[in-house]
C-alpha cells in the first residue's frame, strides 16, 4: 500500500509542474524589479585601460615655480603642467593635501630644490632647464636680452634694468597672466629700488636675481590670482 501511494503522489506532482507555465527569458529580463543580466561590455574600457596599472609620477606632471620664505616659514609655487593651475604648498597641508616637507635655496637655481608629500609619497622637485634659462640659441649657448630690450626709463627719466626681461620664459607668463596687479607691480618696484645693483650685475647674475624676487613675491601673492 505505501509503495503504491507514493507512485500516485510523485506522479501527481509531476503533473502540477508541467500545468504551471515558466516566464520565458525575456520576460525576465524586461522586469525592471528583477536584477538584470550583467553586460560584460560595459567593463572593456577598464579591461583595456585598468587604473591599477597607471603611474603617477608627479615629477613630470608638476613644475616648480617658485620657493621663497614668508613670514620666516618656506612656501613654494607649483603649476600643473597638463592644466597650468597653479598650487601653494607650505608646511600645513593645502587644499590637494600636500604639505612641504624640505625646502632647499640656493644662490645656484640648478641646486634649489623642494621635498613634496603628497599622499604617502615624498617627491623631490628641481626647477626645470627651461626655467632656468630664458632662452637658448642652436648651440645651446643662453641668449639674454639685448639693451635695448633690457633697459627702461621710469616715469622721472631714470633708467632701469627691466628684471621681466630676464624671467624664464614659464615666469614671463606666470608675471603677465598669473598673478595680481599689487604682485606684478611689487616685482618692478624692487627691480628699480635695486637698479644701481642690477647695473653691476652681470647677465647671469640678472637672471638670478630677478628669479630670486620674482619667486618670493608670487609666493607671498598666494599662488597667483588673475588681474
Amino acid at each position: 500500500m505505501i509503495p503504491r501511494f507514493s507512485a500516485i503522489v510523485a506522479l501527481s506532482f509531476v503533473c502540477l509542474l508541467t500545468s504551471v507555465s515558466l516566464p520565458a527569458a525575456d520576460a525576465i529580463t524586461n522586469d525592471p524589479d528583477l536584477p538584470q543580466p550583467l553586460d560584460v561590455s560595459t567593463f572593456q574600457p577598464l579591461l583595456a585601460n585598468p587604473p591599477f596599472n597607471r603611474v603617477v609620477d608627479f615629477t613630470e606632471s608638476l613644475l616648480l615655480t617658485g620657493v621663497a620664505t614668508v613670514g620666516g616659514k618656506p612656501m613654494a609655487t607649483l603649476m600643473d603642467k597638463a592644466t597650468k593651475k597653479s598650487y601653494v604648498v607650505s608646511e600645513e597641508p593645502n587644499a590637494q593635501g600636500w604639505k612641504l616637507v624640505q625646502a632647499l635655496g640656493s644662490n645656484e637655481l640648478r641646486l634649489t630644490q623642494i621635498k613634496l608629500m603628497v599622499g604617502p609619497e615624498i617627491v623631490t622637485l628641481r626647477y626645470s632647464e627651461s626655467q632656468l634659462n630664458p632662452a637658448k640659441v642652436g648651440s645651446g649657448t643662453v641668449k639674454y636680452p639685448t639693451r635695448e630690450e633690457a633697459i627702461r626709463k621710469d616715469q622721472d627719466g631714470k633708467e632701469y634694468v627691466r628684471g621681466s626681461a630676464y624671467l624664464s620664459q614659464a615666469d614671463q607668463d606666470r608675471y603677465h597672466n598669473g598673478i595680481s596687479r599689487e604682485a606684478h607691480d611689487k616685482f618692478r618696484e624692487v627691480i628699480r629700488d635695486n637698479r644701481d645693483k642690477m647695473f653691476q650685475m652681470t647677465d647671469e647674475q640678472r637672471a638670478a636675481f630677478s628669479k630670486k624676487v620674482f619667486d618670493r613675491i608670487s609666493a607671498d601673492d598666494k599662488g597667483g590670482q588673475k588681474r
